[in-house]
This record gives C-alpha cells, structure tokens and sequence, in this order.
C-alpha cells in the first residue's frame, strides 16, 4: 500500500471531520433534533479517534469506529478511510467497495477533490490485484436461489469482486438439487460461471401439473429437433458416400475399358483390370443402397425439423454402413 500517499490525504479526511455536522448533499436540509446533534458529536468524536487508531497501525480497531461513525453519517472521508483500513487488513475487494464509496460520495465537491482523487487512484490500482466473477442461473432454474461463495452470501447477474486463487461456490433453491463447483481466478482474471439449477424432468407418464407439461413438451421438441438436425447431417454424409461410390464405380469401369477395349480381354483379362472390374461390382450397389439411405435419412430429419411443437416422438438416428450397402438405424419412443 502506498502509505505515503494515504497519510498525504489523511489531514483532509480529518479536517473533514467537520463535514459530519452537516446534511448530506442528496438530503434535504432538516431541523437536527436535540438527538441527532448528540449523535454526530459522539460520531465527530469517534472519527477523531479512529484517525488516532489508524495512523498507530490498529487497523482493525480503526475500521470497526470508522464504521461506526459510518451508521450516523456517510461521507467521503469516511469511506475513504474504512478503504485505508480494510487495504491494510488484506481485504482488497472491501478496500475497493470503500474507495469507491468515497468517489460517490465525494464526486463533485470541491472540499473532498483530494479524497476523491486518491480514492480514485486506489481503485485503479487495486483493480489489478483481484478477479471479477459473475454468476449466471441455467435457463429453467428455479425460483428463490441462495447463493454462496466460499460461505459468503453473494449476487447473481452482477460483477462480484473476488480474491485471485480458488473459490468454491454453493447455490441452492427449493425443490432441486444443490449446486456446487469451484473456480480458479487469476489476478486481473474475469469470468461468468453458470448455476445448473434445472428442476429434473419427469419421467414420461408420471402426474405433473400443467406448467411441468408445458415445459417437458418444450423440452421433448427441442431434443426432436436435435434428433431432426442430426439426421439431416447423418443423410448428407450418406450423400457424399454415395455419390464417391458412384464416382469411383465409373473410374474403375473406364479402367477396365481401357486395358481391355472393346472386350479385347476376354478369356486372358489383366490382374490390374479383373480388380477394377470387382471394385466397380462392389461400388455400383453400394452407392446406390447410400444414395437410398440417405435420401431417407434427410426425408425423416426435414420432417423432424418441421413438425409441430406439441408433437411427443423422440428419435435416436445412426448411420451404418456394412459390407455391400448401407442405411440409417432407427429407434423411436412415442
């Protein structure tokens, strides 16, 4: 920490002290109760003690006064000095949620210009030393999630401020399973790390209520339209098969005419035009068996693709090829 600095801004954070006693600048000005000044003197009080405690290195004495005197009054030198603090103690995202505060808070006033530029030094600083996470929720998670990390609460959707190292987060909502995974973050490191908290399916003809229907059905299209899209892809390898079967059928006849032309060859044909001759045998029925296969298999995924939403058919596609021909495998669940 650049403690020469922090002490440099220090004497503006105690002649700020003043600053206590006044409303805040977003507050309307009130009439102070006979209570409140009796507040703000104890917390006028308290400010010049911790500033004591701090600049004897009793850091965690400090910041416990610092906020203290925060629960009456926040100010920008305030924050500031509870950022002093917790940067010294160790905990440099707390440090940056204070100097932070101070900028906020100080932001436009001209007696604060020097705590909240150093504050905003500091930030810009400290943001090297720590990573950023984000927590996202699964798309069907359900409602009501608690979530930890390494024990602490913490906040889906916003960036959260984190140590570098590893970090174990827990997430839990009721009625699913919880969810647990850890994380290793380098410094100056940002990542978002999904909750897997999808409700399970039911299995298929179990009671559900309507809002489980709808959102099985949906479930079972998409997985037919996966099912579709796969077997559009299985048809058009078949496809390219066939049409190479095909393509090399023809290149072995030309072979074979071209060593044996015109049947010149019959009763004493070559080694070279006999194994074309066999191969153009065995490519012919194969591409055409490929050909068939895979007109098939883009006729069923189009219609998998296309089909309506509430229909239930579930189908697992696989090509094969064997010896001689080839085709789709099909297995269906109604």
């Amino acid at each position: 920490m650049r403690t020469g600095r922090v002490l440099a801004a220090a004497w503006l954070a105690s002649a700020s002290a003043g600053t206590l006693c006044t409303p805040a600048r977003a507050q309307p000005a009130t009439v102070p109760s006979v209570t409140a000044e009796a507040d703000l003197e104890a917390a006028r009080k308290r400010f010049a003690k911790a500033l004591l405690e701090e600049r004897a290195s009793l850091y965690a004495v400090a910041l416990e006064d610092f906020r203290r005197v925060r629960d009456v009054r926040e100010t920008a030198s305030v924050d500031y000095h509870v950022g002093v603090c917790l940067e010294a103690l160790g905990d440099i995202p707390g440090a940056i949620s204070g100097y932070q505060s101070a900028v906020l808070f100080g932001d436009g006033d001209p007696s604060m210009a020097d705590v909240t530029a150093v504050s905003r030094d500091r930030v810009e600083v400290l943001s090297k030393r720590v990573a950023r996470l984000t927590l996202v929720l699964s798309s069907h998670a359900a409602p009501g999630v608690d979530v930890q990390i390494d024990g602490a609460p913490a906040s889906i959707g916003a960036e959260i401020l984190v140590d570098p190292g590893h970090h174990h987060v827990k997430a839990m909502a009721r009625g699913v399973a919880p969810f647990e995974g850890d994380i290793v973050l380098p410094a100056g490191g940002r990542a978002s790390f999904l909750l897997s908290l999808d409700p399970p399916v039911a299995p298929m003809g179990a009671p559900q209520a309507a809002t489980t229907l709808d959102t099985s059905a949906d479930s079972r299209h998409d997985a037919t339209r996966v099912a579709g899209w796969v077997t559009v892809g299985s048809g058009t390898l078949l496809l390219v098969a066939a049409v190479t079967s095909l393509a090399l059928r023809e290149s072995d006849i030309a072979e074979a005419n071209r060593r044996c032309p015109d049947g010149g060859c019959v009763g004493g044909i070559d080694a070279a035009a006999q194994a074309a001759t066999e191969r153009a045998r065995v490519e012919g029925p194969l591409g055409w068996s490929l050909g068939a296969a895979a007109l098939a298999g883009l006729g069923v995924g189009a219609y998998l693709v296309l089909r309506p939403a509430r229909s239930f058919v579930v189908l697992g596609v696989s090509a094969m090829v064997v010896k001689g021909g080839g085709g789709l495998e099909l297995r269906a669940a109604l």
